[in-house]
């Protein structure tokens, strides 16, 4: 995914290298053609996934964010309770993430206020129905 517009820039310039180098490929008459074949074939798949790349942030770019800090705000009680609909104690809850019960009554009693992003993400993994 592309995060930035140097990312941008440089991509394209990669795409315009990559398709330039495509059109001038000349393999070697020694050159099996099966090799000759997985190497068209790779120009190919480096300049799709650059064109793919390259459109999704184009796309996303042209959109209006659509965050809702409504339903983020919400999120720690969201968790909690996920937690309790499944029929989770804490303490289990704890042992699916391989983590000490301690640990997820202080992100509940916090509000998940300490909890990294990845964490966050992981919880609502193991409490997805």
């Amino acid at each position: 995914m592309i995060n930035n517009e140097h990312q941008y820039k440089v991509s394209k310039t990669a795409l315009k290298r990559f398709m330039l180098a495509l059109e001038q490929y000349q393999p070697s008459p020694k050159l099996h053609p099966k090799l000759e074949k997985a190497q068209r074939e790779a120009f190919i798949g480096q300049i799709d996934t650059l064109k793919a790349e390259l459109e999704e942030f184009e796309q996303v770019k042209a959109q209006q964010p659509n965050i809702s800090t409504e339903a983020l705000k919400n999120l720690p009680e969201e968790l909690i309770k996920a937690r309790v609909a499944r029929g989770y104690t804490q303490a289990q809850l704890a042992a699916k993430l391989k983590m000490k019960p301690q640990q997820i009554q202080r992100y509940e009693a916090s509000r998940y206020a300490h909890a990294s992003l990845a964490r966050v993400l992981e919880i609502a993994r193991v409490l997805k129905p």
